[in-house]
């Protein structure tokens, strides 16, 4: 993950990153270790609280991604292993149009998923394929420039990792 943001995202003395849907801050400390001003989100009050102590560099928030509001928007953007969670199909494109509200007009959204049908799914998970999210980007003024997939043996799964940016040049045109 952090190859994939040292590439999309130019260094610079200040790189602002939104990690949205934190968890217990497992990635948090790696993101400060990049050298980003990190802010994190999460609904849930406990992981928040969790991640404070894990990195207490970091600006934490509990928020729902589907309609959360921050006074900034970021150079990178980091969605790890959480999009699958939201099933309902209209709070997955909210939680979309969010995310693209927060990016800076040359950010970088940095996500990595299922991006697949998987048979026996269990029901909090909803997995959509590649062309679910090109699709929506597009229509969100994003387009995918890096797609890479990996499976991990251990899990066996199959996982994507996309870098995603303004494909408009009016960060706001379709958002």
């Amino acid at each position: 993950i952090g190859a994939i943001i040292e590439r999309h995202v130019p260094a610079s003395e200040h790189r602002t990153l939104l990690e949205a849907g934190c968890g217990c801050g497992v990635l948090t400390p790696h993101f400060l270790d990049m050298g980003f001003d990190v802010t994190a989100i999460d609904f849930s009050a406990k992981a928040i609280a969790h991640a404070k102590e894990s990195a207490p560099g970091a600006r934490f928030q509990v928020a729902s991604l589907s309609d959360f509001k921050l006074k900034e928007r970021f150079d990178a953007i980091a969605v790890i292993d959480v999009l699958l969670h939201i099933v309902d199909a209209s709070a997955w494109r909210a939680a979309l149009v969010s995310l693209a509200r927060h990016l800076k007009p040359e950010g970088t959204l940095i996500l990595l998923d299922t991006l697949r049908d998987v048979e026996g799914s269990p029901p909090h998970c909803r997995f959509r394929p590649l062309d679910h999210y090109r699709h929506a980007f597009a229509d969100l003024g994003l387009e995918i420039v890096e797609h890479t997939t990996f499976h991990l043996q251990q899990e066996n799964a199959v996982k994507d990792l996309l870098a995603v940016k303004r494909s408009v040049a009016d960060p706001g045109a379709n958002v």
